[in-house]
Order: structure tokens, then C-alpha cells, then sequence
């Protein structure tokens, strides 16, 4: 004790900087005065999820370097607000807040000297656009000096993504969510002297065309090291627009100073419907010998809702998005992965059904609560599940992945968001360690099955009999239909 009693203050702060926040107030507060006080003025890094409303309140104010605030209330924000020291904050990071607290937030901090905005995972259901408009113009505003990270969901500024006038000089580094080309495009309008750039663009639940992504618009990215897109899907687009020659002349001439670049894609569709997108860099010597710091790719993995629980959800047809789903889940890659289709004349286009069509469509089977196992047919990929004879096959209750099946035109491969061995999740919260792995998280909220069994998987690959290999959600109406209407044999 007496011997951190005599450390200067510049010693006690190298000290700090080595434990988090609540580390020290358990080590070192109230072994003396002068550490107590050396202690408030030290420049922290809070993070509310953690540090304890009690030290707050009875031992601060504190001086705050970074503040991280998740899932918290206004009432709570609000308690212990007056206790914490915002005038030298230079970093904030947001994760699963709703739009009031941020903008409440927001109206309390001195805006002009943060050099760091993090918004992570936004609360869906609390948004309001004057909330996501307000959010953004501070930002926008704000940050015209000092800013040099942002990472945002750009869907707050889409309301008014035309009227973007502010240049953000001092960025170096953003990662945008959520966004479209359009959006992108006059975002890199107005950052200069960014470095390194990550878009994540969502088109499957707005409005936006996205039958082009004009390339030539890049080139306003002269500074730019590191560029990474990742697209939900682009339909029919011009071969020349994404042609390795094409990318190849991009970068010669407008991209002097990039180092790395990734672009994939959920889905790529040719003009022929039939040229893999991956071949055609494949091809080409520029973009083999760069490898892998220059990459496109089509091998997008989503987690999704489903009518039973999140999954991970990836093309049948590309192999690297399943070794990926694999990788992920930590899953044995001889352990089969399950597939979702869009309609009833899919599951006979991929599998060799024993029920007919109209067996099949009861609303006790499909869509419904069931993975149904049957002899697969050989236009099934040899990698997907090799020397694996069934194919596990369902049309989840769920109008999301129903409409994602019927667009895509593909089966998906589909299997459960967690870890291998792990609990099943029915919200997304629960997988939060994937969220990093994964392209994009759609969030359904709480899953109204609130039922981590998941699906009831029914062998039905033998005529005339049924197998149930997992009793699942709906288990009983299930065998019931199959013994009474469809006559089958256990």
C-alpha cells in the first residue's frame, strides 16, 4: 500500500491502463486519499455494462476516456450520468440501445472531440425517423474535425442520404451497415481521406435497384488502403461491370495505394445464369498472383429466423460458403447440413420424395416445424454432404425464408445459429459470438415458437414408413398425419 502511495501520478495511470475499470475501483479505491483522487482523474475506459451503479454513484464523478454502453435503459443512463466526467471522452461505442437513449446520449456529450463512434446492432423495434435523422445529422455535424473511426448502420441517414452536405475530413476508417450503392457512393463523397472502408449492403427487405453497381464511381477512394463490400445479392448484372479486367483498370488508375480488397457476395447471377463469378478471377493471372489480399468471392453466410429457431443460411452451390458454415459452428464436415427451399415442386426438384405433392403440402408438413429426410437427387452439388444417400429437406412456416427461397431460385443450406454442442438460439442475442463471422443478422426479435428444440426431422426416404429421427416442435401432430392420413408405418 505504502509503495503505490509514492507512485507519481504518470506511473499510477501506466498501471491503470492495464486493468478495466471496475479492476480498479476493487484494487485500489479507498486504500488512501491521494489514490482516491488519483483514481478520478484518471481518463477510463467505462463500460456500464460492467462497472457496478454503486461505485458510480457513491464514489465519482470519474473522468471517462471511452464509455461502451449496451442494452442499457434511459432511467439507468440517466442515474449515473451526473457521475461520470464527459469532457475528455474521445470514444464511445453503442451496442443494442434504442434510438432515444443514443440521442439522448448524444445531446450530453461533447460531440466535437470524439474521435470514435461505434453503433452496433440498433434496437429495430425502437426506431422512429426523426430518432435515426437526428442521430445522424449529430454525427454528420459533429464530427467535421476530430472523428477518425465510425462504425454506424448507415439505414439512419437513408431518410436523407441526398442531402448529405458535410464533409467528414479527419475520417480514416468507417464501416457502414445496412446500405445501398447509392448511399456508399456519396458517403465516399464526403470522407476525403478515408483508408480503409467496409460496406455491408442489404437489399432483400427495401426498395433499392440494385440491378448495377456503376464501378466507375469509385473514384473518389484515391487515399484508399483497404476496401472490403460485402452484397446480399446482385440479379442480372452486366458481365463488364464486375470483370476482373474491369476491377484490374479500377485499381491501376484510380486505387494507386490499395493494399487489400474483398468483395463478396450472398448472390452473384450472371448474364448466362451459368459463369461462377469466382471462375473468372480465377482465370486471370493479375488477380492469382495477389492472392489473398485481392478477393471476390460468392460465399456470403447469413443467419436468419426461422418458424423454430435462428439459423445459418448459405448458398447449396457454393462450396465455400458451406466450408465456412462448417468452419464457424466449429461442426464436423461429415456431419450433414440440412436444406431450406422455397416451394413444394423445389422439394422434388432436389429430392426424391415417397409422399406426393399433396401429402406434402398439408398444413401438418410443409411449410411447417419439419425437416423431412429423402434419397437426394444427383443435380445436388457432390460436395454438399458427400456420401451422405438422403438429403434432409424443409420449407420452414417462416414468409422471410420463404420469400428468400422463392428469389434466390436455389436451395439454401441451412442449420442452427449457435456453436456445435451449444444450445439452439431464438433470438440473436444468443449467438452473439457468430455476429462477427457472419455477412449480415437478420433480426426477427424473439422467435414466437420461443421453442429451442428446433424442427422435428422425420425420415421418410423408405415407401410406406417413417422414421422420426428427432422429436422436435410439432412432434406429435406430426406422426399422427403421417400414421392416420398418409397411412405410413413407423
Amino acid at each position: 500500500m505504502t509503495c503505490f502511495e509514492d507512485f507519481s501520478n504518470e506511473l499510477l495511470f501506466e498501471i491503470f491502463d492495464y486493468l478495466s475499470f471496475d479492476q480498479i475501483l476493487d484494487a485500489f479505491f479507498s486504500l488512501t486519499n491521494r489514490l482516491n483522487q488519483v483514481i478520478r482523474t484518471y481518463p477510463a475506459c467505462i463500460d456500464l455494462t460492467k462497472a457496478l451503479q454503486r461505485n458510480l454513484r457513491r464514489k465519482g464523478p470519474f473522468q471517462c476516456r471511452s464509455l461502451v454502453v449496451s442494452y442499457a435503459s434511459e432511467q439507468f443512463f440517466n442515474k449515473i450520468c451526473s457521475n461520470i466526467n464527459f469532457q475528455g471522452i474521445r470514444s464511445i461505442e453503442l451496442v443494442y440501445n434504442n434510438y432515444s437513449l443514443i440521442l439522448s446520449l448524444f445531446h450530453q456529450l461533447p460531440m466535437m472531440q470524439l474521435e470514435s463512434i461505434t453503433i452496433r446492432d440498433l434496437h429495430v423495434h425502437s426506431y422512429k425517423e426523426n430518432f435515426g435523422q437526428g442521430i445522424w445529422s449529430m454525427i454528420a455535424t459533429t464530427g467535421l474535425d476530430q472523428l477518425r473511426y465510425l462504425n454506424v448502420p448507415l439505414r439512419i441517414i437513408s431518410e436523407d442520404v441526398k442531402q448529405f452536405s458535410f464533409e467528414l475530413l479527419s475520417l480514416e476508417h468507417a464501416i457502414l451497415k445496412d446500405i445501398s450503392d447509392e448511399e456508399m457512393f456519396i458517403f465516399l463523397c464526403h470522407t476525403p481521406n478515408i483508408c480503409m472502408f467496409r460496406a455491408c449492403m442489404s437489399y432483400f427487405n427495401s426498395d433499392v435497384d440494385v440491378s448495377h453497381l456503376n464501378l466507375p464511381r469509385l473514384t473518389y477512394l484515391d487515399f484508399l488502403t483497404h476496401f472490403e463490400l460485402r452484397c446480399w445479392w446482385y440479379e442480372k448484372i452486366e458481365s463488364e461491370m464486375f470483370g476482373p479486367e474491369e476491377w484490374q483498370n479500377l485499381i491501376e488508375q484510380c486505387l494507386p495505394n490499395l493494399l487489400y480488397l474483398q468483395v463478396r457476395f450472398f448472390k452473384y447471377v450472371s448474364p448466362d445464369n451459368e459463369t461462377y463469378i469466382e471462375d473468372m478471377f480465377e482465370n486471370s493471372d493479375y488477380w492469382r498472383n495477389r492472392q489473398p489480399h485481392f478477393r471476390i468471392q460468392n460465399d456470403g453466410v447469413i443467419a436468419v429466423p426461422t418458424d423454430t429457431i435462428y439459423g445459418l443460411a448459405a448458398l447449396v452451390h457454393s462450396e465455400q460458403a458451406i466450408h465456412r458454415i462448417h468452419e464457424m459452428k466449429g461442426r464436423s464436415f461429415t456431419k450433414p447440413l440440412a436444406m431450406a427451399v422455397g416451394n413444394i415442386d423445389d422439394v422434388f426438384t432436389w429430392s426424391k420424395p415417397t409422399l406426393s405433392k399433396e401429402q406434402l403440402a398439408s398444413e401438418n408438413l410443409l411449410p411447417g416445424p419439419v425437416t423431412l429426410m429423402f434419397e437426394r437427387q444427383s443435380s445436388l452439388p457432390s460436395y454438399f454432404n458427400p456420401n451422405v444417400t438422403n438429403i434432409a429437406i424443409r420449407i420452414p412456416d417462416c414468409q422471410f425464408m420463404i420469400d428468400l427461397a422463392q428469389r434466390l431460385k436455389q436451395p439454401i443450406a441451412l442449420t442452427s445459429a449457435n456453436i456445435s454442442n451449444e444450445p439452439s438460439s431464438v433470438c440473436i442475442e444468443e449467438f452473439k459470438s457468430l455476429w462477427s463471422q457472419v455477412d449480415l443478422v437478420v433480426d426477427a426479435g424473439l422467435l414466437a415458437s420461443n421453442d429451442r428444440r428446433g424442427s422435428t426431422i422425420v425420415d421418410l426416404s423408405r415407401k410406406g414408413y417413417f422414421q422420426v429421427q428427432r422429436q422436435g416442435i410439432g412432434y406429435e401432430r406430426i406422426v399422427r398425419y403421417l400414421q392416420e392420413e398418409c397411412h405410413l408405418q413407423e
